[in-house]
């Protein structure tokens, strides 16, 4: 089945075309996810940076929406539904520039199979999206690079590392990559005019995020810096095998283990004709999975941070397999190849299958306040019916003359205002504001700006879920003539069945002004 498809010009496209097809699907039906539907905000509000992140989501959200015109989930997301292609489609080119088509294809299957490239970045609307596009492309350049000599390809990979950092902060990891490789072969090179502006390119690209930082307290490197280590110098395992286990599920199973026996085999045998390239792709992988790892003994990490390295690893992975694999065990390379997209397809039509019905428990909770949080798949479901079952309930509050119709609508954190603000607040015209430290609010310190804060003798409606919940602080309540003692509640289903509920507190007149 891969010697056919190699062996067909067109047998890229098909696997692209099968690959799109499954993606849509998955973009189509389902809900925003926390972290998704908190980007929409950024592209609301654009910026040359933000707290959380650089500001290239915000760009391709603007791009894909038509300037926000389209505010639709399936347009939102159509950014990551277009670069899971354009990158499937970079790495089979970056397969046939190492070896042949054949390494090309192996290489794609390995790629469709991973759910960091095909579900993460390939669908959700992530900063991973923009920063996935341009990791792979500076892959490209390099290795480009590294075949031709010239300087030209080091000016490209410039420009295309500029724009990874302005998708992310761990763009920077590429020019670790560049710079281990060149300590490695040509260690004259890092001290070479060309290697230096093509930095200098890099960090001019990256600037507008630190001039960003320089006029906002430097609150962007402030708080990853937070995020990524602890006061201990003892290591803590409570966070690592999560990181780890996750890394090799979002990597897919069948694609890391492939993955470590290639990094064996490559480094047995560093001689080999193309060591060069692997050594490079090798070195902007392995180095940012293992940091994050070592990360996790201080602090919580998430397994897609160390992502975008996969990608490369991926690429060597291909090349092992398409070589001394399919010669010493074509029904190894078989099993390793049709493996991981079976896995893939069952993980998806599982997932898909619990998004909808719920079918499978998760969790016991009889605590009202936390009934839903244990089943992730929520975030992909509820919210469309939480928007419906809020306007209903606030709109007969304000029908009967119990809530004044001008309200604002008030929660505790960036989540789940995210998903408040997308599902409820702006399709019914309603002002949405977060209460709390900049921990909480993230961008929504500055969007509360934006919107006008509340007024002196206004209503507000402080709304929680199951999912999140916290009832207002009295540092906020005693600010109102008047508050609910006990909050309204609504409730969701899915297949008959109770997995969330809603918390409304009204709040009557706002009494002093409100420093949000």
């Amino acid at each position: 089945m891969i010697s056919r498809l190699a062996a067909n010009r067109k047998g890229i496209f098909y696997i692209l075309g099968v690959h799109l097809i499954v993606r849509m699907i998955v973009a189509a039906c389902t809900n925003f996810g926390i972290d998704e539907v908190y980007y929409v905000s950024y592209g609301l509000y654009p910026d040359w940076s933000f707290f959380d992140h650089p500001p290239m989501i915000s760009v391709l959200i603007r791009l894909t929406t038509l300037d926000m015109f389209l505010m639709d989930e399936f347009f939102i997301r159509l950014g990551s539904v277009i670069l899971g292609s354009v990158n499937v489609y970079l790495i089979y080119k970056m397969g046939c520039l190492l070896k042949d088509r054949y390494t090309g294809i192996v290489s794609t299957l390995l790629t469709c199979a991973s759910i960091y490239a095909s579900v993460i970045t390939g669908v959700f609307i992530l900063p991973d999206t923009p920063q996935s596009f341009f990791w792979i492309l500076a892959l490209y350049i390099f290795i480009k690079h590294i075949q031709s000599d010239s300087d030209k390809y080091l000016y490209y990979f410039g420009v295309a590392v500029g724009f990874a950092m302005l998708s992310k902060y761990h763009g920077v990891f590429l020019w670790g990559g560049a710079g281990l490789y060149f300590l490695t072969y040509k260690y004259k090179k890092l001290f070479s005019r060309s290697f230096i502006l093509s930095v200098v390119i890099s960090i001019i690209i990256f600037s507008p995020v630190i001039i960003w930082n320089y006029f906002n307290d430097l609150s962007s490197l402030n708080f990853h810096s937070d995020r990524v280590g602890s006061g201990s110098i003892l290591p803590n395992f409570k966070n690592f095998f999560p990181e780890f286990f996750g890394q090799i599920f979002y990597n897919n199973p069948f694609n890391v283990e492939l993955i470590v026996v290639s990094i064996v085999y490559f480094w047995r045998n560093r001689d080999w004709a193309i060591s060069k390239p692997l050594a490079f792709l090798m070195y902007t992988g392995v180095p940012l999975s293992l940091l994050v790892l070592g990360m996790s003994m201080y602090n919580g990490t998430l397994p897609h941070w160390s992502g975008p390295g996969y990608f490369g690893l991926i690429l060597v992975a291909g090349v092992y397999g398409s070589s001394y694999l399919k010669e010493k065990s074509p029904k190894a390379l078989n099993r390793y190849i049709w493996g991981g997209q079976i896995l893939l397809g069952v993980l998806l039509l599982v997932a898909m299958i619990q998004v909808h019905t719920g079918i499978i428990p998760m969790g016991n909770e009889k605590n009202p306040t936390k009934l839903g949080k244990n089943d992730p798949t929520l975030d992909l479901y509820a919210w469309d019916k939480v928007g419906e079952l809020i306007d209903q309930s606030l709109s007969e509050e304000v029908a009967k003359g119990t809530l004044q119709d001008d309200f604002v609508v008030m929660t505790h954190k960036w989540f789940p205002a995210g998903h408040l603000d997308y599902y409820y607040a702006l399709p019914h015209q309603k002002q949405l504001l977060v209460w709390g430290d900049i921990k909480a609010q993230h961008i929504y310190k500055r969007t509360n700006v934006i919107r006008g804060g509340i007024q002196v003798g206004q209503d507000a409606c402080f709304i929680t879920t199951s999912l999140y919940y916290r009832e207002p602080k009295p540092e906020l309540t005693t600010h109102f003539e008047e508050v609910d003692k006990e909050p309204t509640v609504l409730t969701v289903q899915r297949g008959g069945k109770e997995v969330m509920y809603v918390f409304i507190w009204k709040m009557h007149q706002l009494k002093s002004e409100l420093d949000l």
